[in-house]
C-alpha cells in the first residue's frame, strides 16, 4: 500500500513535466478540462512548447492575465487561439516572446446554422 501514493505522485510529476510537451492539441478535449488544470500544464510545459492548439478554449477566458501564463511560452512556431476569447494585451505578448512563430491563428469560432430549407 506504500506505494501506491509514491506511484500517483511520480505519475503527476511526469504529466507536468514539460519536456514532455512539445505539441499541446487541446482539440480533443478542451471542453473536458478545467481551466485551472489547462494553465498549469501550459505553465509547466511552456519554454517546450512549440505548436499550441487551444481551439475553443473559452474557459482560459479570465485566466489570460494569471501570472505567468502567456509568459510561459517563449518558443512557439504555430498557435491556434481560434474560439478563444482572448484580450489584445495577451496577443500582443504572444508576438513579442515569440520570436520564432510562424503561424497564429486568431479566427473567431462561429456556430454553423442550418439554412432553412
Amino acid at each position: 500500500m506504500h506505494a501506491a501514493p509514491a506511484v500517483s505522485r511520480t505519475w503527476h510529476s511526469m504529466c507536468f513535466d514539460g519536456q514532455l510537451w512539445s505539441r499541446l492539441n487541446t482539440s480533443d478535449y478542451y471542453r473536458d478540462i478545467p481551466a485551472d488544470a489547462l494553465v498549469k500544464i501550459i505553465t509547466s510545459a511552456g519554454p517546450f512548447v512549440r505548436d499550441l492548439n487551444l481551439r475553443g478554449c473559452v474557459q482560459l477566458r479570465e485566466k489570460w492575465n494569471t501570472k505567468g501564463l502567456v509568459g510561459a511560452c517563449r518558443n512557439l512556431e504555430n498557435v491556434s487561439l481560434e474560439g478563444c476569447r482572448i484580450d489584445r494585451a495577451s496577443v500582443h505578448c504572444f508576438l513579442l516572446q515569440n520570436s520564432r512563430l510562424v503561424h497564429i491563428n486568431l479566427s473567431v469560432a462561429r456556430r454553423r446554422r442550418r439554412l432553412p430549407r
